[in-house]
Parts: structure tokens; C-alpha cells; sequence
């Protein structure tokens, strides 16, 4: 891999989405000089499943994608629910201690009343007040070792209040005129990521 590539990096989907929902972020890593391999988005077996089982599906993904070039730290990118398996991951050292930088799109971490209206058990997870949003809530929001991002937008219908996409004690960045899904094709997004995830600050 290129010497100039920073990381490996892992992005994940939200409720009921497939990787594919990530086409255009991973695109855009692919733009900047990563190699195909190094950039790996990750489809659960149960879109709607639950979230403890999507964490164990994140720690194999990261391990898999370990192995691309061992040493080389792993950066993660998370969408929605997909934010609360990576956290769940991380916390309970699943990872390994292998990734560094964490990014959470829209995720509720303080759940949503929306997910009155989804289904499985990823949905019920995610309603305010469920036992693994306290179980999250317990301790530190992410490990020390992990420096992590927040992103969320005000006219978010799917995080309600939108407000639950911030994550105390993490940096978080707004993107006005953006929705919950189009936070994964904004070019403001993408741009806020993929600076973040090659090693900028955030401003």
C-alpha cells in the first residue's frame, strides 16, 4: 500500500442499508490515492438486527481488514445505527484496540422516537430509554485511545431531535441543508470525513 494512504479504512451502513449506501464516500477515498483493498464497507447479515450482533460483525470486519497490511491503523466510518454497533465494538474491546479514529453519521446515540416506526430489533434498540442506549450511556462514549467525530444535521427526520447525533465530550460538526441520508452524498460531508479520517483536525 502506498506510503502516503494513512490508514486502513472500515465504513458502515445504518438501518435496513447495504453497503452500497457507502458507494459515494468510499468513492471518494478511492479519488484521494487509496487502494481498493484498503477501503472496505461492510453489509450486516440482518440490516435490522441487533446491535450487539452488528458489533461482533464490525469486529470481524475490522480484523479482516487488518490483515491488508498489518500495523497499519484502522479508521472507522459509521452511519446512523451503524454508529451504535461501532461504539458497542469499541467499548467492549471487540477491535482489538486496532482502530484510531472514529467517524459517527447521524447516529442516535440518544436514540430516536423515529424508530417507533422501524422494525427488528435494531429498531427497538434505538428507541430512548432502551437497555443497550443505557448500557452505552453507562461509561466513556468511546475508549481514550479512539479520537472521534460527530456529524449531524438539524433537518435530520430520521434523528428526532437531531440533537441526539451529538455525542458529549466529542467534537461534532453540523451540515445545515443536508438530511439524514443525503449526509452520505453531501460533498460537504464526504469532505468533512475524509479530512478527519486522513489525519486533520478538527476545525
Amino acid at each position: 500500500m502506498a506510503e502516503d494512504t494513512p490508514c486502513l479504512v472500515l465504513l458502515i451502513p445504518g438501518w435496513k442499508d447495504r453497503e452500497t449506501a457507502l458507494d459515494r464516500m468510499r468513492r471518494r477515498f478511492l479519488e484521494a490515492g487509496w487502494p481498493s483493498e484498503a477501503v472496505c464497507a461492510l453489509s450486516f447479515r440482518d440490516p435490522v438486527g441487533s446491535n450487539r450482533v452488528h458489533a461482533r460483525e464490525v469486529a470481524e470486519a475490522i480484523h479482516d481488514l487488518s490483515r491488508v497490511e498489518p500495523g497499519r491503523p484502522i479508521h472507522a466510518v459509521a452511519h446512523s445505527m451503524g454508529g451504535l454497533a461501532l461504539r458497542l465494538s469499541l467499548l467492549e474491546g471487540l477491535d482489538g484496540g486496532l482502530v484510531r479514529r472514529a467517524v459517527f453519521v447521524a447516529t442516535p446515540h440518544r436514540g430516536t422516537w423515529m424508530a417507533r416506526f422501524a422494525w427488528g430489533q435494531g429498531a427497538r434498540e434505538m428507541r430512548p430509554g432502551s437497555d443497550l442506549l443505557q448500557e452505552l450511556d453507562a461509561g466513556d462514549p468511546i475508549p481514550e485511545r479512539v479520537t472521534g467525530l460527530s456529524i449531524w444535521t438539524p433537518l435530520d427526520t430520521h434523528v428526532v431531535p437531531a440533537r441526539s447525533a451529538l455525542l458529549p465530550g466529542i467534537p461534532a460538526r453540523r451540515i445545515p441543508f443536508a438530511t439524514h441520508r443525503s449526509l452520505l452524498r453531501s460533498s460537504r460531508s464526504i469532505e468533512v470525513v475524509h479530512g478527519f479520517i486522513a489525519g486533520g483536525e478538527v476545525e
